[in-house]
């Protein structure tokens, strides 16, 4: 009987052994094949000729040439699109050309990179001297120009050397940014056509006046612009013919000047 017990334990440890050993060579097997599966990723992405860039796409309002895109950036025909840093390939473009608000840059399998190209749009010019585009997040625009573009309101009372203005750079002065803040409020009313405002007063930022195509002249103040300019528009409504110098709409019931 004693031989007989002993017999099976070895036989259930010869067991066991056998079966360890067929786990360690599974799992031995199966790190093996992650280890050449990923060696031939590798190749296939950055060694490969398969994914080597042969040219850009290029999309957007008004956007750069081909050569200016390899000019401005690190970029190599014949390289894997896999090895380059896209976020530091549209900040390398938007350096050398800043009237760029937005540079998305894509990978487009399996040979080319995309870039599309969103343009920097005015909504005002600043009146220093000469006249400075403005978007409407304070960014100048990188052209200064001598003589006023037609169809974008003017802002006055700024001097560009106190305030820091300078092309290609971002402007936070308080008088600007009021100013910004009263021409995006009047851009998405529905209250008051953009297309009536010739210009914006900021000499006192606290007091903010603008001109309309008429002449009137409109004090709102630095705050409620919103509101205020849904008051305005009832006011002129209500003097259509009259002739008025100025609307003050920062008191509780509109004051009106006539000329």
């Amino acid at each position: 009987m004693s031989r007989k017990r002993k017999s099976r334990k070895n036989n259930v440890k010869k067991r066991f052994k056998k079966s360890k050993l067929l786990n360690k060579s599974k799992y031995f097997f199966i790190f093996i094949s992650i280890i050449l599966f990923l060696i031939i990723i590798y190749f296939l992405l950055f060694r490969s000729s398969y994914f080597e860039l042969k040219d850009v796409e290029i999309l957007g309002e008004y956007p750069l040439n081909s050569q200016k895109i390899f000019k401005a950036t690190s970029i190599e025909k014949n390289k894997s699109i896999w090895l380059f840093d896209l976020k530091k390939i549209s900040e390398d473009v938007r350096n050398c050309y800043p009237e760029y608000r937005r540079i998305i840059v894509k990978r487009k399998l399996p040979h080319l990179l995309s870039f599309e190209f969103i343009l920097r749009k005015p909504i005002a010019q600043i009146k220093s001297g000469r006249y400075f585009l403005v978007d409407q997040y304070g960014f100048i625009l990188p052209r200064v120009k001598n003589v006023a573009t037609v169809d974008l309101p003017i802002i006055e009372g700024i001097d560009a050397k106190l305030t820091g203005i300078k092309p290609a750079k971002q402007n936070e002065s308080k008088a600007l940014m009021n100013s910004l803040e009263l021409l995006k409020t009047i851009k998405n009313s529905e209250d008051l056509d953009f297309k009536r405002l010739v210009s914006v007063d900021a000499s006192d930022y606290k007091n903010l006046f603008f001109e309309l195509n008429n002449g009137i002249i409109v004090k709102i103040g630095d705050c409620n612009f919103a509101q205020r300019i849904k008051k305005l528009n009832y006011v002129l409504k209500e003097i259509k013919g009259e002739d008025i110098a100025y609307i003050d709409l920062r008191f509780k019931d509109p004051v009106l000047s006539p000329r």
